[in-house]
């Protein structure tokens, strides 16, 4: 388990399950299709935080692929990744860092 606190930490190295990130102080731990809200079921609040209007395309563009159940836009949801497509976790990632 890695913990990735900065942009800096994570730009050359592709998450696994169970690492941590922190996004403006907010701790999210990698799952095999998404990364969520450590403490809470609040999986989506760093899209609200970084004032993503929606957190579906932000993800579609990171992944390179429409989030699985897109079609759900659930309130508390991460939107959904390829099961085990850590890459496209890590770009996700990266994305909502750069806007840290």
């Amino acid at each position: 388990m890695a913990i990735y606190n900065s942009l800096k930490e994570i730009e050359n190295n592709i998450l696994k399950e169970r690492d941590i990130i922190v996004f403006n102080g907010i701790k999210y731990i990698t799952v095999q299709n998404a990364i969520l809200h450590f403490v809470d079921d609040e999986n989506d609040k760093i899209f609200t935080i970084l004032g993503i209007k929606d957190k579906y395309k932000f993800c579609q563009i990171h992944y390179g692929y429409e989030p699985i159940g897109n079609h759900n836009r659930l309130v508390g949801q991460f939107p959904i990744a390829i099961n085990k497509d850590y890459h496209a976790l890590t770009r996700v990632a990266i994305g909502l860092l750069k806007l840290c």
